[in-house]
């Protein structure tokens, strides 16, 4: 119903519009931040509020927000890697969280269930503001099948493509303040089977690839200080705008058998997270690279791309559940223990040298 009836195309903002005390804030001139839309509750730091998918957590983002980023020093979990046609329901648990799923719950606790239900459905959208700039274009479709084991098999796919939007004042010098451009493709797979007469099955996969561009802070041209420590001369005279392009990949999987054994229910599973961040500096220049070819008699010339690095991360959670409600204990009483065990792992990859070195010296 969100997709087909909603103002927004993305999961976060489409919340921030139904769930008043979720709030999710588009950045710019953040750097990273600006390609990945933090998420939070009640006010808090985007890294305090845990993200359930059908029960089993979601990793979060490997970006960690820095300079005027909102939740500077915080990572968080990236919501829009999650198509809206896929969402049966969101449930959002606020007061006691922690108390139940720890320190990372402070804020509270998402549970986004995904559909399981048979039949197809496709949605087609555009918009844009009215000034006529940050175009946005969706096409997604979902497809529920029964299996024949009696069991359901769901796939979803959305392409999604915004564009860039610009509020900047002219100041003599390029500016771009707005939302980054970003173009998001993604799969999801949600299905289960029996397994017998007392166990099953489950199963979810997801899948997203996303470019985005963002527009970093303008350099300023000739007559400005910017001249030589920022900008050259030779290469962009009036100033110019940087561009911090991001390929992000997520991918995301949960595997689990669950069953009954004389009204204790068990589940066993294992959930896989992975998020990739890599940049691509365009339209810039390394000033020392750049001064260092002038003082040796060239025009002042530098490259105007550099890889600069990325990083991932990577969670693999292990689970095992025992419960049992016992409807004659204490006017109802429910028992149940469990066993986790998490694995996580950050890396970082450093960019090519001219994205980095002084070559010119101090100053």
């Amino acid at each position: 119903q969100a997709v087909e009836e909603g103002a927004q195309f993305d999961l976060a903002q489409t919340l921030q519009y139904a769930s008043p005390s979720f709030t999710s804030t588009r950045q710019t001139g953040a750097d990273g931040a600006d390609l990945i839309d933090g998420a939070a509750l009640r006010g808090l730091g985007s890294d305090q509020t845990l993200v359930l998918v059908n029960g089993k957590r979601r990793h979060t983002v490997s970006l960690v927000n820095i300079y005027g980023a909102r939740n500077r020093g915080n990572t968080g979990t990236d919501l829009n890697s999650i198509p809206l046609m896929a969402i049966d329901a969101v449930e959002v648990l606020r007061d006691g969280a922690a108390a139940q799923y720890g320190s990372d719950a402070i804020a509270g606790v998402m549970n986004i269930s995904l559909k399981r239900s048979k039949g197809c459905e496709a949605v087609a959208g555009y918009g844009e503001y009215t000034r006529g700039d940050g175009e946005n274009w969706l096409a997604t479709a979902y497809c529920g099948a029964e299996l024949a084991t009696g069991g359901m098999f769901t796939v979803t796919g959305e392409w999604q493509d915004r564009g860039r939007s610009d509020r900047s004042v002219p100041k003599g010098s390029p500016r771009i303040i707005g939302d980054s451009a970003v173009t998001n493709r993604t799969v999801y797979l949600n299905g289960d089977s029996p397994l017998g007469e007392a166990a099953e099955v489950y199963f979810t996969a997801g899948m997203q690839s996303r470019d985005a561009s963002s527009a970093a802070f303008a350099r300023d041209g000739i007559g400005s200080e910017d001249i030589p420590s920022r900008n050259s001369a030779a290469m962009y005279p009036d100033g110019f705008v940087p561009f911090i392009d991001g390929v992000l990949e997520d991918r995301y999987g949960i595997l689990g058998l669950r069953g009954d054994v004389a009204q204790w229910h068990w589940d066993l599973s294992h959930t896989y997270g992975y998020n990739e961040l890599r940049y691509t500096i365009n339209h810039t220049l390394n000033a020392s690279l750049a001064n260092l070819d002038l003082l040796t008699g060239g025009a002042g010339i530098s490259p105007a791309s550099f890889d600069a690095g990325g990083f991932s991360f990577q969670q693999n959670t292990s689970n095992f559940d025992v419960s049992r409600y016992f409807d004659t204990v204490l006017s109802g009483m429910n028992v149940a223990f469990g066993l986790e065990a998490r694995e996580e792992r950050y890396r970082i990859r450093q960019g090519e040298e001219g994205s980095y070195l002084d070559y010119d010296g101090a100053g």
